[in-house]
């Protein structure tokens, strides 16, 4: 796996971490009661949005390490 692929996963997990700081933050709004109901609904139909396609693309990048680390030694080892 290159120093560009590593770089890539760190920016998208990074990315991935805001983003559930961001739905903690919603959800906490929404608990609170501190934005109106039908902004609440318009707001979680775009985290769930949101969350879909970072389950994606985090489930890619997940794949991808599996298959580096399949073809070394630890890959090995970790099918024992």
């Amino acid at each position: 796996m290159s120093a560009f692929e590593l770089s890539d996963i760190a920016c998208d997990l990074e990315s991935a971490a805001v983003v559930i700081s961001d739905i903690g933050k919603l959800l906490a709004l929404i608990h609170y009661e501190k934005i109106k109901p039908d902004v609440a609904i318009s707001m979680a139909r775009l985290t769930h949005d949101t969350t879909v396609a970072w389950d994606d693309l985090l489930q890619r990048q997940v794949k991808s390490i599996k298959e580096t680390l399949a073809m070394t030694r630890y890959g090995k080892e970790g099918s024992q």
